[in-house]
């Protein structure tokens, strides 16, 4: 899973206000757990913690490429989300890895193209389901703040996921649909991390259509943000490094260069070794631009 993904998976862990949240989000379970759990059954509230361990392993086990493993986990996880009514911040979750699951266990090697499009196509139905899940309680009166946060940011990364999912298959028009979602949905954090990275990503979908100019624009947005990120190298040196590239292939050469050398200095500060290789290998064979900066500005 990308850093930024894990980043918004430590915002959604259950703090000790989580059961509050999740009776608050379902009255169901919130009625569930005033009586004592069946013998042998699960205590509702606890399903947010189980859904967290479960994501867990199953992440380890994509991490070990065991995708079959990882996918009869997070099925599982479904199940109990539906039959105990799980937050949708939390199911949506457990749908979120289940849909990586499903991606990866048809990416190998050897997977036919039947086989092939039909897990693409059960990996989008979670994420699908996910934002089904999110979306009753949008503007819903009385909902916690924090509970408010849950719930957009989990959106945003299920429409990031399923955007992923569309321009990887050149599906480029849903693609964009979606990012742009992402991005609405970011918008509503404190953190702009996740906007700003998604902004990213809309430009990048434009950059794989050639729509060079489109993805400068997109990239605006990250770069306007560029005060308020907490993770500012890491998401900034990708947003210059495609401004160079955008740029470079407008012709605007001279920009380009000021472009790659602020994706250098950026990709120097976080460690950011492909954007690092990108922006250097432009600017040995370019050279820098006409104000160079100093040199310390790259340390």
């Amino acid at each position: 899973m990308p850093a930024k993904s894990r980043k918004l998976e430590r915002l959604l862990l259950p703090s000790s206000g989580g059961q509050q949240r999740a009776k608050e989000m379902n009255p169901a379970a919130a009625h569930a757990s005033s009586a004592s759990a069946p013998k042998g059954g699960v205590d509702p509230t606890q399903v947010p913690v189980i859904v967290m361990y479960s994501v867990g392993k199953a992440e380890e086990s994509i991490r070990n490429s065991e995708f079959e493993k990882a996918k009869k986990m997070m099925e599982s996880t479904d199940q109990l989300c539906v039959r105990y009514g799980a937050p949708p911040p939390v199911h949506g979750l457990a749908l979120r890895i289940l849909a990586d699951a499903y991606e990866q266990c048809v990416r190998m090697e050897g997977t036919s193209d039947a086989d092939r499009k039909r897990g693409i196509e059960d990996a989008k139905k979670c994420l699908r389901k996910g934002l089904d899940l999110c979306a009753p309680h949008f503007g819903a009166k009385g909902l916690p703040k924090q509970l408010e946060g849950d719930l957009y940011g989990r959106a945003g990364d299920l429409h990031n996921a399923l955007a992923e999912l569309h321009r990887k298959e050149e599906e480029y028009i849903d693609a964009l649909k979606h990012f742009r979602e992402a991005v609405k949905k970011f918008s509503k954090l404190d953190s702009k991390d996740f906007q700003a990275a998604s902004a990213n990503r809309l430009a990048f979908t434009f950059m794989n259509m050639n729509e060079w100019t489109d993805a400068l624009k997109e990239l605006k947005m990250a770069e306007e943000l560029e005060q308020k990120l907490d993770s500012r190298s890491e998401i900034l040196s990708s947003t210059y490094n495609f401004k160079g590239k955008c740029l470079a292939e407008v012709g605007d050469k001279e920009e380009a260069k000021k472009a790659f050398a602020e994706a250098l200095k950026h990709a120097l500060a976080c460690g950011n070794e492909p954007v690092k290789e990108e922006a250097s290998k432009y600017l040995e064979e370019h050279g820098y631009a006409e104000e160079k900066m100093a040199p310390d500005a790259y340390i």
